[in-house]
């Protein structure tokens, strides 16, 4: 009886099946060594973000708080000094003695209740009038022996109160509704994981009236040499920059918030800082 046509295939030649399987092979063994080294890219990158970036953060930003303060020196001034507005008035002999500070000259001044938005190394106290209450939000625990410090520099003038070590989204549980007078924001708003929520928690606990200031490196102007640049370096800044993020326009988030006034200015930093993070907004909105 005549072959059919394909019934009397034979197996595939020895020659194939080892070339598939030195094929497998090889895939397997670079697959598996990829596989290995995302692994180990993984476990660096958390060691680095949760066990080395925050104290180098802290040391940083610590060192930078005065080279900062000198280059912003006049603009720090022209934004706090506004807190003289909301020292509350002497009324009752009770209200007195909940608000009160006493100053210098052994009188009493009505104090001022900040709850500053990352304290960090409390670069800002300087700044404060006499009798400032502060409240300090720093997610990140190695600036404490920073912030003690400084704080204890300017005491009595202004009094750390408490430092809650949480971060800014969501601070129920930590500061009531309605409870301070002010609350500050300076360089922070760069790197939060959600200004919205940032901005809504800050009109939470400010008391009607109370006033919510910020000063925050941003994007530069479209069209800009430097614009082209913050995009460009972004993803790096961001990592290496402990979640800081050029691009931001905080200025839109503050106005569609719902104060009831919001002011706000535009300009260029002082030479002292580098191109990137000289453009600049500053201002205040009221609750």
């Amino acid at each position: 009886m005549a072959a059919t046509p394909g019934n009397d295939a034979g197996p595939p030649p020895t020659s194939t099946m080892e070339s598939e399987g030195i094929f497998s092979s090889v895939a397997f063994f670079y697959s598996s060594r990829v596989l290995l080294l995302v692994v180990v890219l993984w476990v660096i990158h958390v060691v680095f973000i949760r066990y080395i970036q925050p104290p180098i953060m802290a040391y940083f930003l610590n060192r930078m708080r005065t080279v900062y303060n000198k280059a912003m020196d006049s603009f720090k001034q022209e934004l706090l000094k506004d807190l003289e507005s909301l020292r509350p008035e002497k009324s009752t002999e009770s209200e007195k003695e909940s608000v009160e500070e006493p100053a210098a000259n052994g009188q009493t001044t009505p104090g001022i209740t900040v709850l500053e938005i990352g304290v960090g190394a409390g670069a800002n106290f300087k700044y404060y009038p006499e009798g400032t209450e502060v409240v300090g939000i720093e997610p990140n625990p190695s600036f404490a022996g920073y912030l003690g410090k400084n704080a204890a520099e300017y005491y009595p003038r202004v009094r750390l109160q408490r430092t809650v070590v949480a971060y800014a989204e969501d601070l129920r549980g930590h500061v009531d509704d309605s409870s301070v007078d002010a609350v500050v924001s300076t360089l922070v708003l760069c790197s939060v994981k959600d200004v919205d929520a940032v901005i809504k928690e800050a009109k939470r606990v400010l008391k009607p009236g109370g006033k919510f200031y910020f000063l925050e490196h941003v994007c530069a102007e479209p069209g800009t040499w430097v614009r082209t640049i913050q995009w460009l370096i972004h993803p790096v800044w961001f990592y290496f920059g402990d979640g800081c993020q050029l691009m931001q326009t905080p200025w839109v988030n503050v106005d569609q918030a719902g104060f009831s006034k919001v002011l706000y200015k535009k300009f260029l930093a002082h030479p002292k800082l580098i191109r990137l993070i000289r453009p600049h907004v500053m201002g205040f909105a009221t609750k």
